[in-house]
């Protein structure tokens, strides 16, 4: 029997399982992509409009490094690529590093692959199944996305360089987490690796795109958007080298998989400590020591972004100030242009803390369904007390998330303006987003204690907590579609002055706590 023996089989499984999530990623890129390019045809109708935004943007170092390289500026597809065309594609690594560390890691963690090898099948037969499944998504992806931008009249040799762009990166990522899966011995550390490396390749790419584009050759993002689509000079090979890249390093990480054992990993763990320490002794104490890490690692996200967007953030409101196209893609007039760019800011920082919120409790759900919530019950131990070890370090390992990465938007943008007054501004701004974080984490305990099947509608919403608040403007969205997320009901600089809203989402927030409660302790578990 070879290493690959069953591949089909598996393949075939891998699919069913995850058919769903494919053509919803899908449908959610592409769609998004499909709105921008409407939205930016309606903003920029004319040869004249497009001219003047090249010369702006071009003229801008912190929007390029936001962005990324901006190619033919001053054409409808090029400025598509330049607004969101980054973004998107780092919402396709992340697909990429979540369905691979599902299909690999988790799979090991909770016992199903070993169960998977006791039949007639390869060492290789679910990593390869693994790494096909997700390729494929990021063709289906990278194919959608230039269908939809040629059926809304771009060019077809640029839209065509785009989706193979959203492919190339993709198939980069695939192998990246199917490395970090052999490497890491948990899916929380192959999540934590591969998101790194996700973080590191951007900051990269960012450095390079402001100063000669040097560095940007040390990036995979930077790679596939030297491919320049819509340009005159558009170019194949980077596409090449990035998706060579990730096929090399799926052919090391099969080459460690057939040598390691199952449940093993290249980074092991040493005996710990033959006595528990305090930070050990009792649930809620050692689930906040398991937490910790992932506050730390999201906690250096939200640094990040406050800091990049900070030390940008002079120079890009000096832009929005002088384009009224900006100011309306941003909901503000020009005069608030300042005002409208921290505030754009500050969503997104509250986003990521968001992000942390609902993994947190993510894992509350895992550990339900491997087993492990079993035998801590078997303790002396209350369904709601089990239920509250989840729920707090969401709570206040999110507010953290948030409090570090405002604090280094207000600090930076303070020093980059010579203006300390914006460190409080910025700081009181940014916390009173702590309510709309803690209600979306609120909605996710009432599913998780009363409808755990439909735990993923809680992601569902952040998503579309991005659509409607990060891109409403650009989309154009009708009167009150916004209205929906949370985050629209915030108090917003410049007046910083909590309305009726907070305080109708902090009672949300106890009522659904208390639904969640209830379902855990009346339903079975699993």
């Amino acid at each position: 029997m070879t290493a690959f023996a069953g591949a089909g089989w598996h393949l075939s499984l891998t699919t069913r399982l995850e058919r769903w999530r494919v053509l919803l990623w899908t449908a959610g890129v592409a769609g998004l992509l499909a709105a921008i390019v409407d939205s930016m045809a309606s903003l920029y109708p004319t040869a004249a409009d497009r001219a003047q935004y090249a010369a702006i943007n071009d003229a801008s170092p912190a929007l390029r490094a936001i962005n990324g390289p901006g190619h033919a500026l001053d054409t409808p597809g090029g400025i598509v690529v330049f607004e969101v065309g980054g973004y998107l594609l780092v919402a396709v690594a992340l697909m990429a590093v979540l369905g691979m560390t599902r299909l690999t890691r988790s799979e090991e963690e909770h016992d199903r692959a070993e169960l998977a090898l006791s039949t007639a099948t390869g060492t290789l037969a679910s990593l390869t199944a693994a790494v096909l499944t997700m390729i494929t998504t990021s063709a289906l992806i990278g194919a959608t996305c230039a269908a939809g931008m040629i059926l809304q009249g771009l060019p077809v040799e640029g839209a065509w360089s785009y989706g193979a762009s959203v492919a190339a990166i993709g198939v980069f990522f695939v192998g990246v987490t199917a490395l970090a899966a052999q490497v890491c011995g948990t899916a929380g550390e192959t999540l934590g690796v591969s998101g790194l490396v996700i973080a590191a390749s951007y900051g990269v790419r960012a450095a390079g795109d402001v100063g000669g584009g040097e560095l940007s050759a040390w990036s995979p993002f930077g790679w596939v958007q030297h491919a320049a689509p819509f340009a005159d000079d558009q170019r194949s090979w980077p596409l090449g080298i990035a998706a060579g890249a990730g096929l090399l390093l799926v052919a090391v990480a099969m080459a460690v998989r057939i040598r390691r054992d199952l449940g093993a990993a290249m980074l092991t763990r040493g005996p710990g400590r033959p006595a528990a320490g305090p930070s050990l002794v009792g649930l809620l104490t050692a689930s906040a020591r398991v937490a910790t890490p992932a506050v730390v690692g999201w906690g250096l996200g939200g640094l990040f972004v406050g800091s990049v967007f900070g030390v940008a953030g002079e120079e890009v409101t000096k832009v929005f100030a002088a384009t009224p196209e900006i100011a309306l893609l941003l909901g503000t007039g020009q005069t608030e242009a300042t005002e409208g760019y921290l505030r754009l800011v500050l969503l997104l920082i509250a986003l990521l803390a968001t992000g942390y919120a609902l993994s947190a409790l993510q894992r509350v759900r895992t550990t339900e369904r491997n087993g492990l919530g079993d035998l801590t019950l078997a303790a002396s131990v209350s369904r709601t007390r089990w239920l509250l070890s989840g729920v707090l370090p969401s709570l206040l390992g999110s507010a953290v998330v948030l409090a570090v990465g405002t604090a280094a938007l207000g600090g930076t943008f303070a020093a980059v303006t010579d203006d300390a007054d914006w460190v409080e501004r910025v700081l009181r701004s940014g916390l009173w987003h702590l309510p709309a974080v803690w209600l979306v984490a609120a909605i996710a305990v009432a599913l998780l204690g009363a409808l755990p099947r439909f735990f993923v509608a809680a992601w569902a919403l952040l998503a579309a907590c991005v659509v409607f608040d990060m891109l409403g403007p650009a989309l154009q969205l009708e009167d009150g579609v916004s209205d929906v997320s949370p985050f629209a009901h915030v108090p917003q600089l410049p007046d910083v002055e909590p309305g009726t809203g907070v305080w109708i989402m902090g009672a949300t927030f106890l009522v659904l706590l208390i639904v969640g409660d209830l379902g855990m302790r009346r339903r079975d578990l699993g």
